[in-house]
């Protein structure tokens, strides 16, 4: 399960590189980039973290690869339900055309979208792992 993060982590670094550089509306958007930014850095951290507990398990949870994902997820939004607000609010209008999102926006917004999906994946292993085992 852990390979296929890495994996798509990998594809989702290219993908970012490729995106900021591209031409059209969204790389000149500046809460496009911020997002792709803040969300590559907790995505980033959070690969860090998920390979830490492959390896130490729950005890990885209070470790301080998991303890930065998880401040700097913190500092960033208070919940999910937050990030998802936010991330939402911005891809809704231009999902519906206003303002109208080129082919490059729209692979923006599908990035953005691929990355909040992974931040969401290193939040649910660390709240897997604090559970305690039935």
């Amino acid at each position: 399960m852990m390979l296929v993060a890495r994996n798509l982590s990998l594809l989702v670094s290219i993908t970012t590189a490729i995106i900021i550089a591209a031409p059209g509306y969204a790389a000149d958007d500046s809460r496009a980039r911020a997002l792709t930014a803040t969300l590559s850095n907790l995505n980033a951290l959070g690969a860090r973290c998920g390979n830490e507990l492959d390896i130490q398990g729950y005890k990885a949870v209070a470790g301080a690869t998991c303890s930065t994902f998880t401040k700097n997820f913190q500092a960033s939004w208070h919940s999910r339900d937050s990030m998802d607000t936010e991330v939402d609010a911005y891809m809704a209008p231009l999902e519906t055309g206003d303002p109208p999102c080129d082919e490059a926006c729209l692979a923006t917004l599908q990035h953005i979208d691929q990355l909040r999906t992974l931040v969401h994946y290193y939040l649910d292993y660390i709240d897997y792992l604090k559970e305690p085992e039935n």
